[in-house]
Formats: structure tokens, sequence, C-alpha cells
């Protein structure tokens, strides 16, 4: 069986959500099980591919992904470290709506 490629998105979602992913089943489930987490992670994908701006994405990218500070992040946007802030809230309180529906079954 060969390696299977994911898209750098993908990668992403991975490693930025791996840990949210095993505190989220712990909490909802009672118990780590590796079907919820892959559950879990399938839809932290898909909710990241369809519900984040391009702008969300990329400050996530640069926060989680990168080490990146609101303060470096907003210097590379041309923006304020208020508004990176806010968009980070925002992206963060979106996946959270969407994911809900997973952590109630």
């Amino acid at each position: 069986m060969g390696k299977r490629n994911r898209s750098r998105t993908g990668d992403l979602i991975f490693e930025m959500n791996a840990d949210l992913i095993r505190s989220l089943a712990a909490d909802s489930f009672g118990n780590r099980q590796p079907y919820r987490e892959r559950l879990l992670s399938r839809a932290v994908r898909m909710a990241w591919e369809h519900s984040l701006t391009p702008r969300q994405k990329t400050a996530m990218d640069c926060y989680y992904r990168r080490n990146m500070n609101i303060t470096e992040i907003a210097a590379q946007q041309s923006v304020t470290p208020s508004a990176v802030s806010r968009l980070l809230c925002r992206a963060r309180k979106r996946l959270r709506t969407i994911l809900q529906y997973y952590l109630i079954q």
C-alpha cells in the first residue's frame, strides 16, 4: 500500500488539531476512541476547507503551524494585531459552531 498524499491543508488540519481532537473526544465521549477521533478529524478538515475564508485560513496557518505570534502575522498581512486577534477568534468560533454537531453525537 503506497503512501497517501495529503494536501498542505490536510497536514495543517491534522497537526493543528491533533491535541484538540483528542481532548474533545475525551470530553465528549468519556474515553479516547480511535473511531471518534477519525470522525472528528474528518469533520475538522471539512469545516476548514468549506467554512473558513482565505484570510482566516492564512492566519490560522501562521499562528498554529508556523508558530508566528499575532504581531508577526499582523505585519505580514499589513493589518493591526487587533484585527488578527479578531480574525483568529472568528475562525475558531466558526469551527467550533460547525463541530458542535459531532460533539453531541
